[in-house]
């Protein structure tokens, strides 16, 4: 009776220790897996979606030109009826041409202004030189002149005591959410930067 139950611990001793093989197996091959995935896989970013604040009161787009651009864009401007008047940009200065009737005679205008960007994005132009017919008048004269006569848009003021005028492109109205401001106004290295201002409904 003895000697059957020696035989029988003897069978169960090799399934006991196949059952702990397997289970170091497992252990084993849970560690490796572990190790790899965290070797190998990024870690994931905990980082959740913050949806955009709706604090914020304007986007801005900032658009680049030239005065090739700039050019053709006033000539198609300019040409109604309603502007008797050109504006060139050149290599140095901002030349505008116009005309104006002195006892029904067409007096020719032309004015070479140095363009300086001003603080809030408007345009300042200051009178470099005039031409005036073949009058001689000062410049400030030369400029009420035209302030009187020029059909000029509501965004342009002329300052005739200051010799300059003022390009007022902050006020133009394209749309109601849409405004522009200039950031650079460089004629020599051929570079007009301006910023456009889209504002919330």
């Amino acid at each position: 009776m003895s000697k059957a139950r020696g035989r029988m611990r003897e069978k169960s001793f090799p399934w006991k220790g196949a059952f702990f093989v397997l289970v170091a197996l497992n252990i084993t091959m849970f560690f490796l897996i572990f190790i790899i995935v965290q070797r190998y896989f990024p870690a994931v970013d905990d980082t959740e979606f913050q949806p955009l604040s709706h604090e914020v009161e304007e986007a801005t787009f900032l658009i680049s030109t030239d005065k090739q651009r700039l050019n053709w864009l006033l000539s198609q401007e300019l040409s109604s009826d309603d502007f008797q008047y050109s504006i060139e940009l050149t290599d140095e200065v901002v030349q505008l041409r116009s005309s104006f009737q002195v006892f029904s005679r067409d007096v020719p205008i032309g004015i070479n202004f140095l363009p300086t960007v001003t603080q809030n994005g408007d345009l300042r132009l200051e009178v470099d030189s005039f031409s005036l017919g073949l009058l001689e008048l000062p410049i400030s004269q030369a400029l009420q002149f035209m302030k009187e006569l020029a059909d000029l848009p509501e965004w342009i003021e002329v300052y005739p005591s200051e010799e300059y005028v003022m390009v007022m492109i902050s006020n133009v109205e394209l749309e109601e959410r849409v405004s522009f401001r200039f950031i650079t106004f460089d004629l020599e290295q051929d570079q007009v930067d301006l910023e456009m201002i889209v504002y919330p409904k």
